[in-house]
Order: C-alpha cells, then sequence, then structure tokens
C-alpha cells in the first residue's frame, strides 16, 4: 500500500471500522474458494510455439512468478515435476522452483503441514 493511499485511508470516516490492514502479494486472479486465474490467454501460444519467440522467457518468468506467489498465499511448497525430453518446461520448471525457493527463504514454515 502507497503512503498516499495509506494516508487518505486513514483520513477517511471508514477508518473507525478498519482494525487492521494487510498487505498480501497475490499475482494471480481469485475466482471462487478453490478457482483462480492467472489471466493469460496469450501463455499456450507463446509456450508451445516451435519458433523461438523472443518473449518467451520472459513471459514464462511472470507465469513462474504467478505460480509461485500462489502456492506462497496457500502455504504450499510442491513438487515440481516436469518432462525430462521437453527443455522448455524444464526451463519453464526450474524457474517455478527458483520462485518458491525465494518465498520459502522468507518463510520457513512454507509447506509444513498443520495438523489442526
Amino acid at each position: 500500500c502507497n503512503a498516499e493511499l495509506f494516508s487518505r485511508l486513514t483520513q477517511s470516516k471508514c477508518a473507525k471500522y478498519i482494525k487492521t490492514l494487510r498487505e498480501v502479494n497475490i499475482a494471480f486472479l481469485p475466482y471462487e474458494r478453490q478457482a483462480f486465474t492467472l489471466d493469460s490467454p496469450d501463455t499456450f501460444y507463446i509456450a508451445y510455439n516451435p519458433t523461438p519467440l523472443p518473449q518467451r522467457t520472459a513471459h514464462l518468468d511472470v507465469i513462474a512468478e504467478q505460480i509461485a506467489t500462489l502456492c506462497a498465499t496457500l502455504g504450499e511448497y510442491p513438487i515440481i515435476r516436469y518432462r525430462a525430453d521437453n527443455e522448455k518446461m524444464a526451463e519453464f520448471a526450474q524457474a517455478v522452483q527458483q520462485k518458491l525457493n525465494q518465498y520459502k527463504a522468507d518463510d520457513a514454515t512454507m509447506g509444513e503441514v498443520n495438523n489442526q
């Protein structure tokens, strides 16, 4: 939340009804309780196009960040698997794993089972 927005919020009439503000890092769009989208209709074309596209690496890096953000929000630390004979997907899987490792470094409890 930037300082200007926070200042406007604290000076508004609704400030007395706000108990807590929490910044949540989400790079995906939640639709329902168990449904989300990355809002990226070009991903299939960019990822599987046999002709090398200049934006492919950058685009897949954005998608990897979105997936890692989703996992971090859910508190999950999944095992990433991919077909070894697909170089593009190996690169993508490694990008997702790298992003997950960064989130795990910030939150060591990510992926731990909570038996409540």
